[in-house]
């Protein structure tokens, strides 16, 4: 299996546990944070799609300029995560290998600079990031007395079956 392969298997298994999380945030406590600077819930989720349609702008156009996102809904969350998520792994679904392995993207990060990767990269490191971001929610969730939806098997609110 390639790189590529191993990679959006991977990502379709991830695709539906970020939904989860995202969906376990009522929308009464998006502005939840547990300390003056960490980012609220809203910001957090926000990143999610927005991390996904800089993946689709790379694959698409060669680069991407990233503006921090702000704050949004759960429910703009969760439709802009499931659009961007689907259209992602369609433009993966296509792309070749070798493509996978050499295309480049350049990253332009709110005129601080810009870095390019090969698209293999930019995908390892944005899926690695969101994993981040998810852990950071499933904390919030706990802090803010929610269900922490099962991630990686069964947590304290969620039993997992096999």
């Amino acid at each position: 299996m390639s790189n590529r392969l191993f990679y959006i298997s991977l990502f379709e298994r991830e695709a539906p546990v970020f939904l989860r999380v995202i969906q376990a945030i009522p929308e009464s406590k998006k502005d939840f944070r547990p300390h003056p600077r960490s980012r609220s819930c809203a910001e957090l989720v926000a990143l999610f799609p927005a991390e996904m349609e800089a993946l689709i702008s790379i694959l698409d156009t060669g680069g991407i300029d990233w503006v921090e996102p702000g704050p949004i809904s759960i429910a703009e969350a969760v439709e802009r995560w499931q659009n961007a998520a689907t259209l992602y792994l369609e433009r993966l679904r296509n792309l070749s290998d070798e493509a996978w392995e050499q295309q480049t993207g350049a990253f332009r990060v709110e005129g601080s600079g810009s870095f390019t990767l090969p698209i293999r990269d930019f995908s390892w490191w944005v899926l690695h990031d969101m994993i981040h971001h998810r852990g950071q929610l499933s904390v919030y969730l706990r802090l803010m007395g929610e269900k922490v939806p099962a991630i990686y098997g069964s947590s304290a609110d969620e039993k997992v079956t096999v």
